[in-house]
């Protein structure tokens, strides 16, 4: 079935979509960029304020583990194994940010790992690392941090 000019109404239908879908996903992308599909829908009567029914996370605690255990001295290529210990003292499951950092006697710093780790209300998780010292001497200042602007803990590697 072809109108005047020539053009089926199949033809017409196909060009639309061609037009409509691009134009459909840039708004679908500008309305994501805005934050609109991150809310779920609420199954509140219209009119009604919506609660909050999580509470706050409770701060980290965070230590090192057998401190005392750290070599006093090591040698270039060497892998020295520590670990740190993220305790929840709160009553709600947590998800904690954690990052972990040197900086060398160099003035290099590095940033050796950024991770997250749940932890169940009154638990605690040990984290295992490592740093490897390329040269020796070498003295690192290693800082372990949970983000953002939690409490951290610092200490230096040979002790």
């Amino acid at each position: 079935m072809a109108d005047q000019s020539g053009n089926s109404v199949v033809e017409k239908i196909v060009l639309a979509l061609v037009v409509a879908i691009p134009i459909i996903g840039i708004g679908v992308y500008l309305l994501n960029q805005k934050g609109f599909f991150d809310q779920s829908p609420s199954t509140q009567a219209p009119g009604t304020a919506q609660q909050a029914t999580s509470e706050p996370q409770t701060p980290a605690a965070i230590s090192i583990d057998n401190e005392s255990a750290l070599p006093t001295s090591v040698s270039a290529g060497d892998l020295v194994p520590f670990s740190f210990t993220i305790k929840n003292p709160g009553s709600s499951d947590g998800t904690y940010q954690y990052k972990v950092s040197v900086e060398w006697n160099s003035g290099e710093n590095d940033v050796i790992d950024v991770n997250s780790i749940p932890v169940a209300a009154g638990a605690s998780k040990d984290i295992s690392e490592s740093l490897k010292f390329e040269t020796a001497p070498a003295t690192a200042e290693v800082t372990v941090e949970v983000e953002p602007s939690g409490p951290s803990v610092t200490f230096v590697l040979p002790r």
